[in-house]
């Protein structure tokens, strides 16, 4: 079974347990897909000494924020109870 979500500026069919689109949805879609552009273009590289300056840590990937972070962030993506 699917969902349509025509309420939404391009609707999207997604399939049943799928999280619906919510109003910002566009928003973060449209900011991931810049981030990873302009990450393919090396244009979010950091130095390492400025990140361990201002955070104290050694600067991490990506993949590995993602996979160190990947059950908090399937959480907050979660919806709770209704």
């Amino acid at each position: 079974m699917t969902t349509v979500y025509p309420d939404i500026v391009n609707p999207v069919v997604a399939p049943t347990g799928v999280y619906p689109p919510q109003e910002d949805s566009q928003l973060l879609i449209d900011a991931l897909l810049n981030f990873n552009e302009q990450g393919a273009h090396g244009y979010q590289y950091v130095s390492a000494p400025t990140v361990q300056a201002l955070t104290g840590k050694p600067p991490i990937s990506v993949q590995e924020f993602l996979t160190t972070n990947k059950a908090a962030l399937i959480a907050m993506s979660t919806p709770g109870p209704s």
